[in-house]
């Protein structure tokens, strides 16, 4: 079974859509992974794609973390630019809405 993550980098932007219902384990430490090796060319921004996803596991929002910190760290960005109103609520209550880019 094909892990449902499209790459849709450039050299400034890492843009990954994830289409699956759940984001969980596997599929977190692989989405890590991908963007982690990506990383090496220094892009301006890390983008999310996560309207598919309906519920997202604590690794999941550990990982979002994550990548919010480096690129913060490093004075860049991380934004999700499509949530579904279930995660968009979900984000909210745990106080991650500034994530989402507002009208994606």
């Amino acid at each position: 079974m094909a892990i449902p993550i499209h790459d849709l980098s450039t050299p400034d932007l890492i843009r990954i859509r994830i289409e699956a219902p759940e984001l969980r384990e596997a599929l977190t430490l692989e989405v890590k992974e991908r963007v982690k090796a990506l990383l090496d060319e220094e892009p301006r921004e890390i983008r999310f794609d996560l309207s598919a996803v309906q519920s997202i596991e604590s690794l999941a929002i550990g990982m979002l973390l994550y990548f919010e910190h480096i690129q913060k760290r490093a004075g860049l960005g991380m934004r999700i630019e499509a949530a579904s109103p279930a995660l968009t609520a979900m984000l909210g209550k745990l106080a991650l809405g500034h994530l989402i880019v507002p009208g994606a």
